[in-house]
């Protein structure tokens, strides 16, 4: 295989969400991903309840601290997930990003900082495997196969070969009852 593939996680204070998907990433994909967080506005801190939601769950954030964009130790990502709640063009000029809606649970009640943690660690796997647990592989699904075949293209996992191989097939949607047995 080849290098992990860079993903740098945005938020608005890098001591949240971003903190969170870098740890999850680490934790649960680091074969692959090679993660990374920064701060729109970094806060200078990563927040307790936050850490405590990770620690509960296993996860270590040990090594992170909370960083802006302009941070010379990040390195140049292939990828970076924006969670400001900014839109991703203009921040990012050029670069390959992903815009994902989270809320901020920054000041909330731990349960808040769970849903987002979880929510958080669901899309952190669909983004690395897909949905299988036995890294078997993924499954997309496009209106085109022009639309396929240009995502397949550009997906930095692909591009730095984290993905062995790819395919495009025509999927033909069945819908049927099937009698009960009886």
């Amino acid at each position: 295989m080849g290098e992990p593939v860079r993903v740098l996680f945005v938020c608005v204070g890098n001591c949240v969400r971003s903190q969170m998907a870098e740890a999850i990433a680490r934790h649960a994909c680091g074969d692959i991903i090679a993660p990374e967080s920064a701060g729109v506005s970094p806060l200078g801190f990563i927040d307790k309840t936050a850490k405590m939601v990770l620690h509960q769950k296993g996860i270590s954030t040990h090594g992170q601290y909370s960083k802006g964009l302009q941070c010379e130790d990040l390195k140049t990502p292939h990828l970076i997930i924006n969670m400001s709640g900014i839109p991703g063009g203009p921040l990012f000029g050029g670069q390959k990003f992903e815009d994902w809606e989270v809320e901020d649970p920054f000041g909330e009640d731990i349960e808040m900082h769970r849903r987002i943690c979880d929510s958080i660690e669901a899309r952190g796997t669909l983004l690395a495997i897909g949905p299988f647990t036995d890294r078997a592989g993924a499954l997309s699904v496009f209106t085109t196969r022009e639309a396929a075949v240009e995502y397949a293209e550009g997906d930095p996992f692909v591009l730095h070969g984290a993905v062995s191989s790819w395919s495009v097939r025509e999927w033909h949607e069945v819908l049927l009852t099937v009698p009960a047995a009886p």
